[in-house]
């Protein structure tokens, strides 16, 4: 198994205003990511507002669209495909990863998580099948806690989006 030493931030920290927490799994996961790589985010709250996160959430489209203007000229973010966040995870380099069952014409199959943001912190594989090692950002009753999911069952509602510091993008040939 091949995992990141990552603390994920809760969506349901009590500093997150109340009506929000339930749909602020995607800036809690953009703060977290930035926590990351040096231990300074905005506010959560801050966050949900400048990516125009709404009651439903945040999309994977609206995230990529706003995080320039919202999280500053150095960040980078961008859609990857799997290959790329295996590589990611190989330099121990955390990614956003958005379920979205709602967006697929797959309806039938049914994601781990219908609409939710986490963070890849690692991935192993178990006889042959690729799983990923999320944070899902924590629950009314707690913490972040991991999870193991099988990719090749969720792939069809996953978006996984690198979000770097530019120094760090530019660094690694990103």
């Amino acid at each position: 198994m091949t995992s990141i030493p990552f603390q994920a931030l809760c969506q349901y920290d009590a500093a997150i205003q109340k009506n929000r927490r339930s749909s602020a799994c995607g800036p809690t996961a953009v703060a977290s990511i930035m926590a990351f790589y040096d231990g300074h985010y905005p506010p959560i709250d801050e966050l949900y507002q400048s990516l125009f996160c709404t009651a439903i959430g945040l999309s994977s489209t609206m995230l990529l669209r706003r995080a320039k203007q919202a999280l500053g000229e150095s960040w980078h973010s961008a859609k990857i495909g799997v290959v790329e966040m295996l590589s990611d995870l190989s330099f121990d380099l955390p990614v956003l990863a958005k379920f979205d069952r709602y967006s697929t014409l797959q309806f039938w199959r049914r994601p781990y998580f219908a609409y939710h943001w986490v963070v890849v912190v690692g991935y192993e594989l178990l006889e042959h099948t690729l799983h990923l090692i999320v944070e899902d950002l924590g629950t009314p009753n707690g913490a972040s806690t991991l999870h193991r999911i099988p990719f090749r069952d969720n792939a069809h509602a996953l978006t996984l989006i690198r979000l770097q510091p530019v120094s760090i993008s530019s660094s690694n040939g990103i």
